[in-house]
């Protein structure tokens, strides 16, 4: 099973913003550290910028979710180029 997902739920940070804002976030910084201070500092959303792009960050929590489907979702839907400005980063509690 994928980190983060399991027949209980689903935890991702959506990531969007500018043009490339989920590239430049997913360079800069671990999503699941990321995830663990917005938990530490009790936020839900956070705005940021990153390298001069303004860069938006949001827990988004979602119920059972199976692998295939998942799998499904991200190879069907999910285009490469915009994933660059738009994209979800699987996370999980500890």
């Amino acid at each position: 099973m994928k980190v983060g997902v399991n027949m209980s739920g689903l935890i991702c940070l959506h990531v969007k913003g500018d043009e490339y804002a989920a590239m430049y976030f997913k360079k800069r910084y671990e999503e699941q550290e990321f995830y663990e201070r917005m938990k530490k500092d009790g936020v839900e959303s956070e705005q940021l910028t990153v390298d001069g792009l303004y860069v938006e960050v949001a827990i988004k929590r979602f119920g059972a979710v199976d692998d295939k489907f998942l799998d499904f979702v991200t190879d069907t839907f999910i285009d490469y180029d915009n994933a660059k400005t738009e994209d979800f980063f699987i996370v999980y509690d500890k």
